[in-house]
């Protein structure tokens, strides 16, 4: 159980998120400053957790394909981030949700072109992220 600690500490996190989100944008917080918000909060609360950690941070020791990597992913994140807000201003809580969890699927599916050598990929996997997928789109009609 030790081992899954984060991960429901995460799905704690993402599940309070969404309302809190879709109640600021129903009382005039626009969707852009929302998300703005969102990572703003978010940059010195990862700092401390580091600093907690006891990590420093050596950007310059990383590859340039560490650095595209991270990029990258930092620029996806924001982006569904916005539009995750966006979503929320204008539709229910428990829809956009639902098909927002169907990005397992898209994981796995790129996983698999990209990190063949580290990602296994087998039928329990797919079976899961066909259920995902499921459960969103029964969710959300």
């Amino acid at each position: 159980m030790e081992r899954y600690f984060f991960a429901i500490v995460a799905a704690l996190g993402y599940g309070m998120s969404p309302v809190l989100a879709r109640f600021g944008s129903l009382h005039g917080v626009p969707p852009i400053a929302g998300a703005t918000w969102a990572v703003i909060c978010a940059t010195p609360l990862l700092y401390l957790v580091l600093r907690w950690q006891g990590k420093r941070i050596r950007f310059s020791e990383w590859s340039w394909r560490a650095r595209a990597a991270v990029f990258g992913s930092s620029l996806t994140t924001n982006l569904g981030v916005i539009f995750y807000w966006k979503a929320l201003a204008i539709e229910r809580v428990s829809v956009v949700v639902a098909l927002n969890s169907i990005y397992p699927l898209l994981t796995v599916v790129l996983a698999y072109f990209f990190l063949r050598a580290d990602e296994q990929l087998n039928l329990r996997l797919l079976v899961a992220a066909a259920l995902i997928v499921g459960g969103a789109v029964l969710a959300a009609t």
